[in-house]
């Protein structure tokens, strides 16, 4: 009988250790997550504040899903370009000046010109006329979606 429930308890422990091992940096974590909220609740009674440490969880949770959200969505012309590169085979100046607009670019840092060079830096895409005129070398020619011959540049 001891037996039966020697290896019943030892599948159960493997089970968990196959979800710790799966999942430990989530369980670090929710750990330095209480250890933090415990260290700011001992700041708060040390002014008299009596305030519950899951009120101070669930604010540092919403705290951490706000930034990690916006850092997701942080995009900047770099990355529009990149895209923009991915679909289109051919653009000028205009149309990635237009591409950056429409992009919903919230990190303003990298100009349209430095995406451009650093593109060009990486082997993306190369220059066809100077400063007016690009080409997309991520793809075959005919594999992209917009390719030369559906597109209408203006140089």
């Amino acid at each position: 009988m001891y037996i039966i429930v020697g290896l019943f308890a030892l599948g159960i422990l493997k089970w968990l250790w196959s979800l710790i091992k799966n999942h430990y940096d989530i369980i670090l974590l929710f750990i330095f997550l209480y250890g933090f909220a415990l260290l700011i609740q001992y700041l708060f009674t040390l002014v008299s504040l009596d305030i519950s440490l899951w009120i101070i969880v669930a604010v540092l949770v919403v705290i951490l899903l706000l930034i990690g959200y916006l850092y997701s969505n942080a995009r900047s012309a770099y990355n529009v370009l990149d895209e923009y590169f991915d679909i289109n085979e051919m653009a000028g100046i205009e149309q990635l000046h237009q591409a950056v607009e429409n992009g919903k670019v919230i990190n303003n840092d990298i100009t349209v010109e430095d995406a451009i060079v650093t593109l060009m830096d990486e082997g993306k895409i190369e220059e066809v006329i100077p400063n007016r005129l690009w080409r997309s070398l991520k793809k075959k020619p005919g594999e992209f979606t917009n390719s030369i011959e559906n597109k209408e540049i203006s140089i």
